[in-house]
């Protein structure tokens, strides 16, 4: 094998006399990893095909058991450690630090065929997940040959043989990789990362604020560094389906026509996926759903929602459900030409002569749109319209309305209702309003 930085213990254990009482697990090493002095990284160490007992460093070590009934700690570090063949023991140990700069980078156990004990030993509790890269203990079924059921809450795993997954420190983030195959992920009540990889996956991350990323294959088995990071995963293939519990949750669709459900709390539900398609459905709380997009399925559900997506050739779904709900909506490209038009009443957005999307429940819009002109047409609620179009003429409903205007001449005409109009600049006509504001012609 090569890569081999250790030191056998035993007859030729001389080079290392210092640490000839290495156990673990409570049994005595048969490979202790060596860290080069002055290195935050170890280089890699495999296995015998034989039951090695190994002992990692208080740095980065890559530790592959090969064949046999290995029992690996990682100790200090971000560690990778490869269980391989057999019914192995692997020990995440304590790995270190949460860094503002650079995320948190804790250890990937793959536990591989057999019946194995994956503990993920403890580590850093403080972390943001908006803020930075979010890099938790995982256990990786990256390599299972078929699907696998891992319910962290139970610590259990099934699909690759029987696994039992321990987390030392109770209600720490920790999280799964799933295979390439259909899995079913289940979450703990702790903030779990759920990378599911490819395949039709089944996941419900449970309590806790969790990130789940439906078609991210997670991290590879790779060694990390300082100067050299893990490569950013490619998304693979899947239709899945995602449920969130209580918390604050953020799910990120990467390919596939995924269907997202969040919970109770405020949640982050966003697509990317080139597959139009995806619903994304949101929970009790004020959730923000966004994709960029066109052909996906945003509802808000209860709660103040903010849906945010592009008006383009395919036809989208906003519908914000109950509560006070907004819409973000923008084009991508400049448009040649023609009129923006949004209808509250008949409950759609159109372009010339083609629909872009249906509207429903969203008393707040605002359209960051290229068009020469947009129009804007209320309904019988409160709401408010603004856009980034050239001109507009706008009509509100029986409403308290609010109409903003744009740089160029505008009509705003607040209809039924206590009405607030702002022309801004240019030339504007206000009508049927009760607040006026920067119009120029007033009847």
């Amino acid at each position: 094998m090569i890569g081999l930085a250790v030191t056998a213990l035993g007859p030729v254990a001389a080079a290392a006399p210092a640490r000839a009482a290495e156990t673990c697990d409570g049994k005595a090493a048969t490979l202790v990893v060596s860290l080069p002095a002055g290195s935050w990284t170890s280089a890699p160490v495999t296995g015998t095909p034989g039951d090695d007992v190994i002992v990692g460093t208080t740095g980065n070590d890559t530790i592959d058991g090969a064949g046999g009934n290995d029992t690996i700690c990682g100790l200090g570090g971000a560690d990778t450690l490869v269980g391989g063949d057999g019914d192995d023991r692997l020990f995440g140990g304590a790995d270190a630090d949460y860094a503002p700069d650079d995320g948190y980078y804790g250890d990937l156990l793959v536990p591989g065929a057999g019946d194995d004990l994956v503990d993920l030993g403890t580590g850093a509790t403080d972390i943001w997940f908006w803020e930075s890269p979010l890099q938790v203990d995982q256990v990786s079924y990256a390599d299972a040959p078929a699907g696998v059921r891992v319910d962290l809450a139970a610590g259990t795993a099934t699909g690759h043989g029987t696994d039992t997954i321990v987390a030392a420190d109770p209600g720490r983030p920790i999280g799964v990789i799933g295979s390439s195959h259909d899995d079913t992920l289940l979450g703990s009540a702790a903030r779990d990362v759920i990378d599911a990889g490819g395949g039709d996956d089944v996941v419900d991350s449970g309590d806790g604020a969790d990130v789940v990323r439906p078609d991210n294959p997670g991290r590879t088995t790779s060694g990390w560094s300082i100067d050299a990071p893990r490569p950013e995963p490619v998304p693979q293939p899947g239709d899945d389906v995602v449920s969130t519990g209580p918390g604050s949750d953020g799910v990120t669709v990467e390919r596939g026509v995924d269907v997202v459900r969040g919970g109770a709390d405020v949640d982050r539900l966003s697509s990317d996926s080139p597959d139009p398609g995806t619903r994304l459905l949101g929970g009790d709380g004020n959730d923000r759903l966004f994709t960029e997009v066109a052909g996906t399925v945003m509802r808000g559900q209860s709660g103040d929602d903010t849906l945010t997506g592009h008006l383009a050739g395919r036809r989208s779904t906003w519908d914000g459900g109950s509560g006070r709900d907004r819409l973000i909506a923008y084009t991508p490209q400049r448009p040649t030409g023609g009129v923006l038009r949004v209808d509250v009443p008949r409950k759609r957005i159109t372009a010339g002569r083609t629909t872009l999307g249906r509207l429903v429940g969203v008393e707040r819009i605002s359209a960051f749109v290229r068009f020469p002109r947009a129009e804007f047409r209320g309904g019988p609620a409160n709401e408010w319209f603004s856009t980034s179009a050239r001109s507009v003429r706008a009509w509100g409903g029986a409403g308290a309305d609010r109409l903003d205007g744009t740089t160029g001449s505008d009509l705003l005409d607040g209809g039924p209702g206590r009405d607030r109009l702002t022309g801004y600049a240019g030339r504007d006509r206000c009508v049927r309003g009760e607040v006026l504001k920067s119009c120029e012609v007033r009847r």
